[in-house]
């Protein structure tokens, strides 16, 4: 009877330990399943964000003294986007302002599509040889001027 008893534990202890063991075996898996969604969704929040900040580009967002951001549309329409401060030509994206500001021989720097010291200096540059208020900020009198540098 001791014997039975004896050889009935060890069954009991040997078929818990395969239960445990394919337990941990489906959660190892399930864990590196998961790692790997992981590693798959980090990579294509990777590249949304590539495609923000071409996009962003692309639109021509103007960051202003005030940090405001200023959407300088890239639609052929001559309508004007108006903050407090800030007054920009719908037409004039900020590459194509630096492209025109490098033609008319006012900029040297890269043309990135981004408004900086350099690009600032030189449209304030553009606007005081031009007999235009020399602000900085690409109005509809300055696109007007510098635009005739892009045909």
């Amino acid at each position: 009877m001791r014997l039975f008893k004896i050889l009935l534990c060890m069954i009991l202890v040997l078929s818990l330990t395969g239960c445990a063991t394919t337990r941990r075996d489906a959660t190892t898996i399930k864990t590196q399943q998961l790692e790997m969604r992981i590693g798959q969704l980090e990579k294509e929040l990777q590249q949304k964000d590539r495609k923000i900040y071409e996009l962003e580009g692309e639109m021509g967002l103007v960051r202003s003294k005030s940090s405001k951001i200023v959407m300088a549309e890239i639609y052929p329409e001559k309508k004007i986007v108006t903050t407090k401060k800030e007054t920009v030509a719908s037409e004039s994206t900020p590459k194509r302002i630096q492209i025109a500001l490098k033609k008319a021989g006012f900029y040297n720097g890269p043309v990135d599509g981004k408004i900086g010291k350099n690009t600032k200096d030189a449209i304030k540059e553009f606007q005081k040889k031009n007999g235009l208020k020399s602000d900085g900020i690409v109005g509809k009198k300055t696109w007007a001027a510098l635009s005739k540098y892009l045909n």
